[in-house]
């Protein structure tokens, strides 16, 4: 299967679980007049669709699961075919989680702008207690998995790297690197 839905603009988001990635996207979404895609809701969709639990350590796992059957490749294209662009100006990618994903992802729009999240561990687990409501434990095995080390690396590719802040301090940050890129 090929991408089948050309954009000329995409935003591809990544950061580490409870960075705040899926919260800035779908406030881009409505800044930008954006059509969100996500990485995470495409292997929870999966997930459901198998019978499957919802906990961190089974979506990850399906994750790379997928990977490994589809090919990076196919993964990608299923997981952008699952949103229809309509009118909109932006694809917006929710959670990037490895560096070939990002390199397949890249070469499919005219303009892409790649934003990396960075947050204080312990803020993630703070937030990922309140989120899901789920154990110390847990949260810990989550952060700590094989697939939560890949992560990191994305960050030299972003064009922009933005720290813990509000959504709207980072949304304008945002809209201030586009008007020079895009």
């Amino acid at each position: 299967m090929k991408y089948k839905q050309p954009f000329s603009n995409i935003i591809g988001i990544a950061g580490q679980t409870g960075s705040g990635k899926t919260t800035l996207a779908s406030d881009l979404c409505i800044n930008l007049n954006g059509v969100l895609v996500s990485f995470g809701s495409f292997v929870k969709a999966e997930a459901k669709r198998r019978g499957m639990t919802g906990s961190y350590a089974v979506l990850q796992q399906l994750g790379e699961d997928l990977i490994k059957k589809l090919g990076t490749e196919e993964f990608v294209y299923q997981v952008l075919n699952s949103v229809s662009p309509g009118n909109s100006l932006f694809l917006i990618i929710d959670g990037i989680r490895h560096v070939e994903i990002l390199k397949v992802i890249k070469p499919l729009s005219i303009k892409f702008f790649f934003i990396y999240l960075e947050i204080e561990e312990i803020t993630r687990i703070k937030r990922l207690q309140q989120r899901d409501n789920i154990d110390f434990d847990s949260i810990q095995k989550a952060v700590h998995h094989p697939m939560e080390k890949n992560i990191p690396y994305l960050r030299e590719y972003a064009d922009i790297v933005l720290y813990e802040s509000s959504i709207q301090a980072m949304i304008f940050c945002i809209k201030d690197k586009l008007s020079g890129k895009l």
